[in-house]
């Protein structure tokens, strides 16, 4: 049995986490040719695409050229700064300094977890709980791509439909476009979601757009899993983070930027609140007024 998980970077940029089972994927790698890394712009691509596919061009390379990958049993996502947790489980998700000695222990898997996966059809991150997840979407992004998406669905994909409402209507949301699935699983999945999403590039104005309408995508697919009686596992999110600034590092930021003319004071709301911005924006602003 192998396992392949495909961590998603958009540059080379620390920590690289490489192992015997995670490989760093560098996604939009269209005109890239110094990177060490596998890329997304071999074979059957859409690498160019990447400004408003993001992720997605890595998924969708990997989909297409999968013999070149191993032909793994399972295949999985992450991201540089987000990985699945497989050996703790008490948390919904872990943040941790990216200098943090313990980060590898929170992120690997050890060789008698590779076979635990075997007792389950997928894993995905823990949901998060919304509202709802169409209320959660509207907020964030209005309605139009759920309506475009919906009437895609009904039309090209008819056998989703029911989990595209109950998803959408429930209140378990899935995030970051992270899994690891059966091959299978993870054809079907592809054929799904570029189905739609190749039908929903057709009906917008790509420039400036981001397809964040995957990550639901992605969880319809998911759903639609979970109504078919698949067993799935759900295991924590471990967050990189740069290492927090302390309040001193704050205060000597904030003054290296006001001698350099690059941040100005606005305004105060609250004694020790204080709002900066740019003096770009703020020229633009007095700009207005005049």
């Amino acid at each position: 049995m192998s396992v392949k998980i495909f961590s998603i970077y958009h540059k080379e940029m620390e920590p690289i986490i490489s192992n015997d089972y995670i490989s760093p994927l560098l996604v939009g790698a269209k005109n890239d040719s110094t990177s060490s890394f596998l890329k997304d712009n071999s074979g059957e691509n859409i690498s160019e695409k990447n400004s408003f596919y993001n992720e997605l061009t890595g998924i969708y390379w990997v989909f297409k050229n999968y013999e070149k990958i191993g032909d793994p049993d399972y295949v999985g996502f992450c991201h540089y700064r987000r990985y699945f947790s497989f050996l703790h489980s008490d948390k919904h998700y872990y943040e941790l300094d990216i200098s943090n000695p313990i980060v590898q222990n929170f992120i690997d898997l050890p060789d008698s977890d590779i076979e635990k996966i075997t007792d389950y059809d997928f894993i995905a991150p823990i949901p998060s709980r919304r509202k709802s997840v169409y209320w959660n979407y509207k907020m964030a992004h209005g309605t139009s791509d759920i309506i475009k998406v919906k009437d895609i669905i009904a039309s090209k994909h008819p056998e989703y439909i029911d989990a595209f409402e109950d998803y959408f209507s429930g209140n378990r949301a899935f995030y970051h476009n992270m899994f690891i699935f059966r091959r299978k699983d993870f054809f079907d999945y592809c054929t799904f979601l570029f189905g739609v999403l190749f039908e929903l590039e057709k009906q917008i104005d790509t420039k400036n757009y981001r397809m964040f309408i995957s990550e639901r995508l992605t969880g319809v697919y998911i759903k639609k899993m979970e109504q078919n009686g698949l067993k799935g596992l759900y295991l924590p999110t471990v967050v990189l983070s740069s290492p927090k600034k302390t309040f001193k590092d704050s205060i000597s930021e904030v003054k290296i930027n006001l001698k350099n003319k690059e941040m100005s004071f606005l305004y105060a709301v609250k004694p020790l609140i204080v709002f900066l911005l740019p003096k770009s924006i703020l020229r633009k602003k007095r700009e207005k007024r005049a």
